[in-house]
C-alpha cells in the first residue's frame, strides 16, 4: 500500500537562524517581493524553520508570521497527526500522513518528569505541573513558547479537581481552557479564555443528570470547538463558543460494551469493541446528537502477522499472545492507529484498503499517551 512504509524522520534542532546583518544585499531583494508572495512562501515552511530562521530574516517577514491571519492559515494547512508521549521525561513521537505516506518523527521538545499533558488543540498543548498543584499553562512544542493560565480560584484550591481540556472557538477566534473540580458533593466545570480572562468563570451544569455530571471527573477529549467527557451511558459535550454543556446517549445497544472515544479533528468517533480483534466505528452527528455507523474492523485474519511482528520486536520481553490492541487515534480519517499494549508496537489499519502495517516506539511500556496534535507555528 502506498502509506505502508513508515518513514522515521528525526528533526534537527541545530537549524542556524538567519541574521539581517549577514545578508544586507539579500534583504533588498526580500523587501521588494510582493506581500502576497512572501505570505505564500512562508506558509510552505515548517514551524521549526519559521521560528528558528525565517522570522529573523527581516522585519517584514517577522511581522508577517506574527499576524493573526498568517497563524490561522498556517494552522489550517498544518498536518494533523498523533503525539505519543510517555508518562515520564522523553522526547515525544509525532505520527502523521503526508502525501499518502505515514511519517514517524520526534519532536525536539523534552517534557519534564513533572509534566502531564492533558490536551492539544491547533498545536497548543495544555500542560499541568504536578509539582505546583495549580500550575496550568499552554505550550507550543515547535516554538517552545509557553503561556501561564490564571491561578485556580482560592475558594476552590482545597477541593479535589480533576482534568482539563483546551479547544478553539472559531467564530470568536479564541482559545478556551476548561477545568473540572469536585465541591459540595458535585462535580463542577469552569472555563477561561486564553489571553483574555484573568480569572476562571463557572459553566452552568445544573441541568445535567447525576449520571452525566459524574462523567466530568474523567479525562476530556477535544474536537473542533467542543470538549467531551464520557460516562457509561452518556457523552457530555461543551460547546466552547456558546459555553453551553449538553448530554447525549452513547451508541444504542452498546451501553455496556468497551468503547474507545477518539477525535477525528472535526468530529467525535466511538470505536466499540465487539471481540478481541474486531470493532465497530460510529461518528457523532453534531446537528442531531445521533451516532452514524462508519466502519467495521476485523483483524482476526491478521492475528498471526501481528503476533509475529511483536515477537520480532520485543523478543521474550512481551508475549505476543498476551497483548491487547487498543485504538488510539486517526490519521486523516483514513488510518486508525492501534497500540499493541503493553509493547512498543503500533499497528496502522487502513479502513478503506483494509491493509495493515506497523511502526515501533522506543521501548515496551504501559504508559504511552496518545493525543491528536497539529505541528504548527
Amino acid at each position: 500500500m502506498n502509506w505502508g512504509k513508515c518513514n522515521s524522520v528525526y528533526t534537527n534542532t541545530r537549524t542556524r537562524p538567519y541574521y539581517s546583518r549577514r545578508c544586507k544585499s539579500s534583504l533588498t531583494k526580500f523587501d521588494s517581493l510582493p506581500d502576497e508572495l512572501v505570505f505564500d512562501i512562508l506558509l510552505l515552511l515548517s514551524p521549526k524553520d519559521i521560528h528558528n530562521g525565517a522570522r529573523l530574516v527581516c522585519k517584514k517577514w517577522y511581522e508577517t508570521v506574527h499576524t493573526r491571519i498568517f497563524r490561522y492559515e498556517h494552522i489550517r494547512r498544518s498536518t494533523v497527526g498523533i503525539l505519543i508521549l510517555k508518562s515520564y521525561c522523553e522526547y515525544p513521537f509525532f505520527v502523521a500522513m503526508r502525501e499518502g505516506r505515514v511519517e514517524v518523527s520526534k519532536l525536539r521538545y523534552k517534557f519534564g518528569i513533572e509534566s502531564t499533558v492533558w490536551s492539544s488543540c491547533n498545536g497548543l498543548i495544555l500542560d499541568f505541573d504536578s509539582k505546583k498543584r495549580k500550575a496550568l499553562y499552554t505550550l507550543n512544542p515547535a516554538t517552545k513558547r509557553r503561556f501561564n493560565l490564571p491561578q485556580f480560584p482560592s475558594q476552590w484550591e482545597d477541593h479535589n479537581y480533576y482534568y482539563s481540556g483546551i479547544a478553539y472557538a472559531e467564530a470568536s477566534m479564541e482559545y478556551k481552557v476548561v477545568r473540572t473540580y469536585y465541591s459540595c458533593s458535585k462535580r463542577n466545570c469552569v472555563i477561561v479564555t486564553v489571553g483574555v480572562d484573568e480569572c476562571w468563570r463557572s459553566v452552568d451544569a445544573e441541568h445535567l443528570s447525576d449520571a452525566a455530571r459524574k462523567s466530568l471527573r474523567d479525562i476530556p477529549l477535544t474536537t473542533d470547538g467542543f470538549v467531551h467527557w464520557f460516562g457509561r451511558n452518556d457523552v457530555v459535550t461543551l460547546n466552547v463558543e456558546t459555553e453551553f454543556i449538553s448530554e447525549n446517549p452513547v451508541p444504542r445497544g452498546y451501553g455496556e460494551g468497551l468503547k474507545y472515544y477518539l477525535s477525528m479533528g472535526s468530529s467525535l468517533t466511538s470505536v466499540v469493541a465487539c471481540s478481541e480483534l474486531s470493532w465497530e466505528v460510529f461518528e457523532l452527528k453534531r446537528e442531531t446528537g445521533e451516532w452514524r455507523k462508519m466502519h467495521e474492523i476485523d483483524l482476526e485474519r491478521q492475528r498471526c502477522k501481528i503476533e509475529r511482528f511483536v515477537g520480532e520486536c520485543c523478543g521474550m520481553l512481551v508475549r505476543p499472545s498476551n497483548v491487547v490492541l487498543k485504538p488510539r487515534g486517526w490519521l486523516n480519517e483514513e488510518v486508525l492507529v492501534f497500540h499493541v499494549y503493553p509493547s512498543r508496537v503500533c499497528v496502522l489499519y487502513g479502513v478503506g484498503t483494509r491493509e495493515t502495517d506497523f511502526f515501533e516506539l522506543d521501548s515496551d511500556s504501559y504508559y504511552y499517551c496518545f493525543k491528536v496534535h497539529r505541528n504548527r507555528f
